[in-house]
């Protein structure tokens, strides 16, 4: 992994950036059987020199150190730099910077130790926010940066274009094809009407990073209406007559599937955002592909929560004041991360022809071949009465008929779920 900061060993071999050392480790860790670890490590920083050096060793170490996530403008992958590793334990991330204490007040002759200090101008009077006019700079300062364990896999773009030489397509989405879709190249998916819409660009397959999942198991009844059960019985009075109030319940089987994306630009949660698009339109939907394992219509998506997350801002934040009528100040979207937490009902249920065989072949483009954007499997099968076995439901249109692309369509609408990762706006409607 690159060193921190901006890959500069110079910083490092020259001081600017080290260590803090004694007899006795000034850090200390704490392994535990149960995941929870977390360590301490010191460091000494040189501060900046003048008011205009804001890419001091201090600012960009820090702001580094905690890592940072933007959007590619090109494809819709998210551009990564995962949390400084912790140099011995490598399980362990950085995750807070728990103080930064000043060492040596800086003067503004360094070689006299007579002369005025040093401080920097905040500008107060040109700023939008309300702010002392300046802050002491020390020369130095020590920080401590602690480090703990993480659910996911913190790698960055680098890594992830290596994976993907190793095994192609599983970390981008490519022109490739994989089972179990039909043939269908990765990079297609279909619209509500069928068309096709190619994706552009390779993004990365986000979900293969900064991503931790939990599964609970869950149940739905199903209701029959009144008469669809009767007596049995060698009673004659009794026997083949329907039971009075009863309608009959089968319970279906189901797995809550929560998937919670990590560090995540702010926009994605933003239902007005063309970021936020893909998320807000896979909503109510069953996956038109595989995804994360799971076959074409397994999942459907009922919603998410999410929790916020302000970003580290020792660079790149403007606040003057004579920025806000060109720039305005920094939004939400701008000076926000955010957790989100992905929830899916998975539903693990087939459907099989009378040779016993996997019915439909193919989840797409057997019962209407005119559209692959239906997905006859998972979600979109039903259970019959008479033998509690299930099989694809699909609507009973009226005469005259729908067009052939709209007919025979099943009870939910499909999503390509990868998508929902990608800031670049793909839409089902035409």
């Amino acid at each position: 992994m690159p060193l921190v900061p901006n890959n500069n060993s110079n910083w490092w071999d020259s001081g600017k950036i080290s260590e803090k050392i004694g007899g006795i480790s000034p850090g200390v860790s704490s392994i535990a059987v149960d995941g929870e670890s977390r360590s301490t490590l010191v460091y000494i920083v040189n501060g900046p020199v003048s008011n205009s050096d804001t890419q001091n060793p201090l600012d960009v170490f820090c702001q580094q150190l905690l890592g940072y996530t933007t959007i590619n403008q090109t494809n819709g992958s998210l551009k990564r730099t995962p949390p400084m590793t912790h140099p011995q334990y490598r399980w362990l991330y950085a995750d807070r910077v728990s103080s930064i204490k000043g060492i040596g007040p800086k003067r503004t002759d360094p070689n006299n130790n007579q002369s005025e200090l040093f401080g920097f101008n905040t500008e107060a009077t040109l700023s939008w926010q309300y702010v002392p006019p300046y802050y002491a700079v020390y020369e130095k300062y020590e920080v401590v940066v602690e480090f703990s364990s993480r659910p996911y896999i913190a790698i960055d773009d680098n890594t992830m274009d290596l994976l993907e030489i190793k095994d192609p397509g599983l970390y981008k989405i490519t022109s490739a094809t994989t089972p179990p879709d039909g043939g269908i190249p990765d990079n297609l998916y279909y619209k509500d009407d069928g068309s096709e819409v190619t994706i552009t660009g390779t993004p990365y397959r986000e979900y293969r990073r900064f991503v931790s999942y939990t599964t609970e198991t869950s149940a739905e009844y199903l209701a029959f209406k009144s008469g669809a059960y009767m007596f049995s019985s060698d009673v004659g009075s009794i026997n083949n007559v329907p039971i009075p109030g009863f309608y009959g319940k089968i319970l279906i089987p189901k797995v809550v599937v929560k998937l919670t994306w990590h560090m995540v630009p702010y926009y994605f949660i933003d239902p007005k955002s063309t970021e936020g698009t893909n998320v807000f339109e896979a909503l109510g939907r069953v996956n038109q592909k595989q995804f994360f394992g799971f076959d074409p219509g397994e999942l459907l998506f009922t919603g998410f929560t999410n929790v916020a997350k302000p970003k580290a801002q020792f660079t790149g934040v403007n606040y003057d004041l004579s920025s806000v009528s060109e720039l305005g100040i920094p939004n939400i979207n701008e000076i926000m991360n955010v957790d989100i937490t992905f929830n899916f009902l998975y539903i693990p249920v087939f459907s099989y022809n009378v040779a016993g065989g996997k019915y439909p072949s193919e989840p797409s483009g057997v019962i209407n071949p005119e559209n692959k954007s239906y997905i006859n499997a998972g979600h979109n099968l039903g259970p019959a009465n008479y033998n509690k076995k299930y099989y694809p439901v699909i609507s009973n249109d009226p005469n005259p008929p729908p067009e052939a692309n709209f007919r025979k369509s099943p009870v939910y609408a499909s999503y390509p779920f990868e998508l929902m990762f990608n800031a670049k706006p793909y839409t089902m409607a035409t």
